[in-house]
């Protein structure tokens, strides 16, 4: 991986010129939101395995079908 990170870097330099160029945006603008829109996935991701594990680990409270139909009216 690490020998071919160079070339990565490279590739998605171009990549993010040609797109700054083509829409008249910064590349700044669309580092920013490539780093907003995978951190947020990664929160995302993290949350939903720490609510995972305390499912599993018994800590949370989980509802049958039945019941979230209740507490709903539905």
């Amino acid at each position: 991986m690490s020998s071919r990170l160079p070339l990565i870097l490279c590739q998605l330099k171009e990549r993010l010129s040609i797109l700054a160029q083509t829409t008249e945006h910064p590349v700044a603008f669309y580092v920013k939101k490539a780093l907003e829109q995978k951190i947020s996935e990664l929160e995302h991701a993290h949350e939903l395995h720490a609510r995972a594990q305390a499912i599993r680990e018994g800590n949370a409270r989980v509802y049958t079908l039945d019941e979230a139909r209740k507490e709903l009216g539905l």
